[in-house]
């Protein structure tokens, strides 16, 4: 099954939130990132990493779901590494 490993850190923009515009990494970014996922249908983890980043994994039978999935992670923040597609 394709799974990506995720490290987000700095803050996070896009007007893909709706009204919230603006998030600060580990406040409300990983309610909206499993919020996301789900309406996907992409199953993993997210959490806080000692080093004040947030650190997941996401997976999914389809590479298309996870790639649709990056998209809108990628246009929430202004750095994201993205390791092990």
């Amino acid at each position: 099954m394709p799974r990506i490993k995720f490290e987000v850190t700095g803050q996070v923009q896009g007007n893909d939130l709706g009204k919230v515009g603006r998030l600060i990494v580990g406040v409300f970014f990983r309610v909206h990132a499993v919020k996301k996922a789900t309406s996907l249908g992409v199953t993993g983890w997210i959490r806080n990493s000692p080093h004040g980043h947030v650190e997941g994994e996401a997976q999914h039978k389809e590479q298309s779901a996870l790639d649709q999935f990056v998209k809108v992670l990628l246009t929430w923040m202004r750095l994201i590494v993205v390791v092990g597609i």
